[in-house]
């Protein structure tokens, strides 16, 4: 599956694209490079066709290999997260999770990751 990259478009023609192919039987595949990650966006298909929600995964700024991420437990503890994806983002908050995630800094990303993370198990 080829991936589009959505850097150069505006985001209301982002939104549109990802609208489009969220309702397409085959998965669409996208990214949006960030200054420390990448963003890889994944919607349609048979089992994810909606157009409203995209699945977003976590990669490296290279965009090659996941980006590990080391989350905090409710005790303090911390765990890695090794393959982070929120499964069901509203598209209706793509604007913002982009513009949050474009000039984030490596020690805040968990933090951010895992407030987009609760937001999206609640349906709009």
């Amino acid at each position: 599956m080829e991936k589009k990259n959505l850097n150069n478009c505006t985001m209301n023609e982002a939104i549109a694209i990802l609208k489009e192919a969220s309702m397409k039987s085959e998965r669409g595949n996208f990214t949006i490079k960030c200054d420390n990650c990448t963003l890889d966006i994944v919607c349609g298909g048979e089992f994810n066709m909606c157009d409203n929600v995209i699945e977003v995964a976590l990669f490296t700024a290279n965009g090659e290999t996941w980006l590990p991420l080391d989350m905090e437990n409710a005790d303090g503890s911390v765990f890695t997260e090794d393959r982070p994806i929120i499964h069901n983002l509203p598209l209706i908050c793509f604007p913002a999770f982009v513009k949050q995630f474009k000039k984030l800094s490596d020690e805040d990303m968990p933090t951010v990751w895992d407030a987009w993370d609760t937001i999206s198990c609640f349906p709009m």
